[in-house]
């Protein structure tokens, strides 16, 4: 039997295709009086030969697979330019504005500032933050994503560890309404509990009037909500299901009504001149709570309409349609 391995090493050699051409005699390359022979080159190939090929194939793998392992998405900070709207900016991360606006919560898309800045995340989606008895289950359901998701993008091991106030990247989400069904840990006792929506409006508006007070600096101090006004005893609606967690005067409010409407999302209604429900009670959305007064710290009748996220007053306009 023919040793090929013993032939190459001592034979010069011609690669043609996939055959592999040994020079049998001494002379040229026309190769004399005698015919080359001629062998299958897997056979020819040499083990140095074998080597170089696997680490050059395996480099190309490890390349594709990089190329395929996307990036963790990660939250970004831009400070707006002159001129620049959401949507631009938006355009320019490729995100959308639901993603934006889900990572700004005081963000006013009408309202633009030269120099705020912007918290932008990398890819389309939501920032959550945890609340409080909340599991990563609860969350992946209520957004329609898949945990194995949330895990890799937040380089989740343990998901039982998961902190009170720890903000979550949420890929793919929607910062659509959100329902839950009724439990022991929903507070409003509701079969629909809604968390806010700045791009869905998922509020209604409390009443029908004239807004004299917007959200923001007035007479050199912050103001929580909008004021709408219309005449005395005009019916004042909850904006949205919930529970009534308050019902009666506070301070510079006169009678005021506040409701919990679940995921830490609360709405509150003063200078009301009656009450028409009470602590505890589990109201709908446009059912009446309410009729407009001028109590409290107040210039003439209207409601003065908040809207709370976790204690903290948000402008009310991007959530109400």
């Amino acid at each position: 039997m023919l040793n090929w391995k013993s032939l190459i090493q001592k034979k010069p050699i011609i690669v043609i295709g996939p055959l592999i051409l040994v020079v049998t005699a001494t002379t040229a390359w026309g190769f004399g009086q005698q015919k080359p022979i001629i062998m299958p080159q897997q056979q020819a190939v040499s083990k140095q030969v074998i080597a170089e090929n696997i680490l050059t194939e395996g480099k190309k793998e490890i390349e594709k697979a990089e190329e395929k392992t996307p990036e963790k998405p990660k939250i970004l900070t831009h400070k707006i330019q002159q001129g620049e709207t959401l949507g631009g900016i938006a355009e320019q991360y490729n995100v959308d504005i639901d993603t934006i606006i889900s990572c700004n919560e005081a963000l006013n898309p009408r309202r633009l500032k030269i120099g705020q800045e912007l918290k932008i995340l990398s890819v389309k989606g939501v920032v959550h933050q945890v609340e409080k008895g909340e599991t990563l289950w609860d969350i992946t359901r209520n957004y329609k994503i898949k945990t194995q998701t949330v895990l890799a993008a937040n380089s989740i091991n343990d998901e039982s560890k998961l902190k009170i106030g720890q903000e979550l990247i949420l890929p793919g989400a929607k910062p659509a309404v959100i329902k839950k069904s009724s439990n022991k840990k929903n507070t409003a006792g509701n079969s629909q509990v809604y968390m806010a929506s700045r791009s869905n409006r998922s509020f209604n508006y409390p009443t029908k009037g004239r807004i004299t007070s917007p959200f923001g600096y007035r007479w050199g101090r912050q103001h929580t909500g909008i004021d709408i006004a219309a005449p005395k005893g005009t019916p004042v609606y909850a904006s949205a299901s919930g529970r009534v967690i308050y019902a009666g005067w506070k301070g510079g409010y006169g009678k005021c009504i506040m409701i919990d409407h679940g995921n830490g999302i609360q709405t509150l209604y003063g200078h009301n001149s009656v009450l028409v429900v009470s602590k505890g009670t589990q109201v709908k959305s446009g059912q009446q709570i309410a009729k407009m007064g001028s109590t409290g710290n107040s210039t003439g009748p209207h409601v003065h309409f908040e809207v709370r996220i976790k204690g903290k007053p948000v402008n009310p306009a991007n959530y109400l349609h």
